[in-house]
């Protein structure tokens, strides 16, 4: 990090890393929120689950990025005035990471809310821009060996950790998972 060309292509990476889990998860959380919505009830509502979707693709793609450059902003300061970052990034994060989330939450789907009846087409644009930056965020976070390595191998070490936790015999391997990522 001490290259300024190293230091902004490994944080441009992470940045792009950082999008792609993001809008996967937000996807991916619509989804079994609204497969878990639908099953009680018995009733699928398309447009409560575009909604939804877009909703939570939006909101985990601009907090993910905004909590993401708070974040290295926060980094940079602390090593350029000498204090260690994981002793002010941690608790930054963790005090703003949920606030900024859920503010940013009620925001987008408020707005896209207000615009179910007459603009309907406006929640599937808007999930629909945002997973098709999903492959460019992928190619540039695969230009960095840093983040190339995270970005193969964060599925295996996803579906090691859903495996572990599900077996109650190995919920002990739980506590290395820090070490295993």
């Amino acid at each position: 990090m001490d290259s300024p060309i190293e230091k902004w292509n490994l944080v441009i990476g992470n940045l792009a890393l950082k999008q792609v889990q993001a809008t996967v998860v937000g996807f991916l959380a619509a989804v079994a929120a609204i497969i878990l919505g639908w099953i009680p009830e018995g009733k699928y509502y398309l447009s409560h689950s575009i909604l939804l979707c877009s909703s939570s693709v939006a909101t985990a793609f601009i907090a993910s990025l905004l909590q993401g450059i708070i974040m290295v902003g926060v980094i940079v300061v602390s090593k350029k005035t000498g204090i260690n970052p994981d002793n002010v990034a941690t608790p930054i994060a963790a005090s703003f990471g949920d606030l900024i989330t859920l503010a940013i939450l009620a925001w987008i789907s408020q707005g896209l809310y207000s615009c179910l009846e007459t603009y309907y087409y406006v929640s599937p644009l808007v999930c629909a821009f945002f997973l098709a930056l999903t492959p460019i965020w992928i190619i540039i976070a695969a230009k960095h060996p840093a983040t190339r390595t995270v970005l193969h191998s964060g599925c295996i070490r996803g579906l090691i950790l859903d495996t572990t936790v599900s077996d109650p015999n190995l919920f002990g391997i739980v506590v290395y998972t820090p070490v295993i990522n």
